[in-house]
């Protein structure tokens, strides 16, 4: 296969040669790069299980309507301020936006069937009628 170019270089009248993006770049040439980013946190989901809409959110945080829509869509990139007033505004940790609802609810419940579990003495451990269901399907 020929790599050389039919116009030679006008510094050393040497031919140029071209490379195909995919030899020259490697596994770093990314064919998709104009498309849209892909971040790893989870606002749109969040959204829809707290059941909101952008405008709420733009009202929720104060941010522009542009904003909201570019950071909802993936066009513009989050920070560290821009995640602490969503989750501020959505009532949740700033941790729970980079996760799927579904998990950090899971991990909220574990979390406090683990507290709950804890927090019983020895003494009331032999009272199991006193714990609630779900504790006592883990002491069994």
């Amino acid at each position: 296969m020929n790599h050389r170019s039919a116009f030679p270089n006008a510094l050393s009248i040497a031919p140029v040669r071209n490379f195909p993006a995919s030899q020259f770049y490697g596994e770093m040439y990314d064919s998709q790069m104009g498309s849209k980013l892909k971040y790893d946190w989870h606002l749109t989901e969040w959204m829809q299980s707290l059941s909101l809409s952008q405008a709420e959110l733009c009202r929720m945080t104060g941010f522009s309507k542009a904003k909201v829509c570019e950071l909802v869509n993936g066009i513009s990139r989050y920070n560290r301020d821009v995640v602490n007033s969503i989750s501020d505004a959505l009532n949740i940790s700033p941790y729970e936006l980079l996760m799927n609802p579904e998990d950090a609810h899971a991990i909220k419940t574990l979390r406090a069937l683990a507290l709950t579990i804890v927090s019983t003495t020895p003494q009331e451990s032999s009272d199991s009628d006193a714990l609630p269901s779900d504790v006592r399907k883990f002491r069994k």
